[in-house]
């Protein structure tokens, strides 16, 4: 069998599209003439997010009743995915929750920590960014969750974040999510699945 291609996929927890992106990864996974190897990169959307968050109304520069209309026009592709949505009226700051989920990297619980950390804030309306809300992820993730809230406190994994934004910048990472193909093709945009997957299986060739 050929070697596996590399997938990177650059995303943040609080972004709608890498929401659906983690959903899209997951089909991309069972198609039987792919061979990918997916590597999820942090990618904070908005990094200078104070502490205690923004109203998304402020964040988009929308009214409120606006912000909920387009988050609703997202349902579709989501239920269809059979992801639940709950859509939080707060952004906030995921630098803690990226480093949460590089610990769980480095204790092979990535995949459980990351779509822990989507339906928290996506789906549960909980504040990602907080260590009660964090603990209890690693903790259900089957992580020891005082050393992974230890990591957390001394920014252990903060390298990997800035080395992840100097690979997203040398790519010409703009967006989120973004699929970048062996280590050079990059797709960027939650696409429609059977435009994303073709799109792969060009590159792929």
């Amino acid at each position: 069998m050929a070697d596996a291609v590399p997938l990177q996929v650059f995303s943040d927890y609080v972004c709608p599209f890498c929401y659906i992106g983690e959903g899209l990864v997951e089909n991309l996974m069972k198609e039987q003439d792919l061979n990918l190897e997916v590597t999820w990169r942090p990618l904070q959307l908005r990094p200078d997010t104070p502490e205690k968050g923004i109203p998304l109304a402020t964040y988009f520069a929308m009214t409120p009743d606006e912000v909920r209309h387009r988050l609703e026009e997202l349902r579709p592709r989501l239920e269809e995915m059979g992801r639940p949505f709950n859509p939080p009226t707060t952004m906030v700051n995921t630098q803690k929750a990226h480093l949460l989920a590089e610990y769980a990297r480095d204790h092979d619980k990535m995949d459980e920590v990351r779509s822990a950390l989507f339906r928290a804030f996506w789906a549960e309306g909980k504040d990602i960014s907080k260590d009660d809300v964090l603990r209890s992820i690693a903790k259900k993730a089957g992580l020891d969750a005082d050393a992974a809230m230890a990591s957390v406190a001394s920014g252990e994994h903060m390298e990997r974040l800035n080395e992840s934004i100097n690979a997203a910048n040398s790519l010409r990472v703009r967006d989120v999510p973004s699929f970048v193909v062996d280590r050079q093709r990059q797709i960027s945009g939650a696409l429609p699945y059977l435009f994303l997957v073709e799109m792969i299986r060009h590159y792929t060739r």
